[in-house]
């Protein structure tokens, strides 16, 4: 059970004084959760987001905006993982954006993978494979995504807000 902090409010209006209770959503230590603070702009991006694909979303067991920020970082934190493990050894070498293919070093082999977009999916020239490490490297970085967006491609388990298709 979370336990929530009350707050007595002395409210003056001239004329009139009166104290009221109002519960603040804020949780108190050790119930595991915490409060976050964001930005106007920030909290109303995911706001218009978790409206726009509601129907969506409680399909996967997100009802409310909370739960869809909260798995939104979830999902970011799952990518700092990969990335994390990962970087050490891949990093971006470059972009063509004709062709759509980003390029990845592999300080491990020593080689430059190039990604494709093959029939709406990432594919790995040097594995010849759609789910190697170098694809999971290419989905932790902001250009594959924004060129699955252009491209009129859903990302893998993710909503997209305004560019995603109306069929889901």
């Amino acid at each position: 059970m979370i336990r929530y902090y009350t707050v007595e409010i002395l409210i003056t209006i001239p004329l009139y004084t009166c104290v009221t209770k109002v519960i603040y959503r804020v949780p108190k230590k050790g119930s595991g959760y915490a409060s976050l603070t964001v930005s106007q702009a920030v909290y109303e991006h995911f706001k218009e987001s978790f409206q726009q694909n509601r129907r969506i979303l409680e399909r996967k067991g997100i009802s409310s905006l909370t739960g869809y920020v909260t798995s939104r970082l979830e999902e970011l934190m799952l990518k700092d993982r990969v990335f994390a493990r990962y970087a050490p050894f891949m990093e971006e070498f470059g972009y063509d954006e004709d062709s759509n293919t980003i390029y990845i070093k592999d300080n491990r082999t020593k080689r430059i993978a190039g990604i494709t977009i093959v029939n709406n999916k990432l594919h790995c020239d040097v594995d010849e494979k759609e789910d190697c490490a170098h694809i999971g490297f290419a989905y932790s970085l902001p250009k594959v995504y924004e060129a699955m967006i252009r491209l009129g491609i859903p990302a893998p388990g993710r909503i997209t807000g305004k560019y995603r298709k109306d069929n889901e």
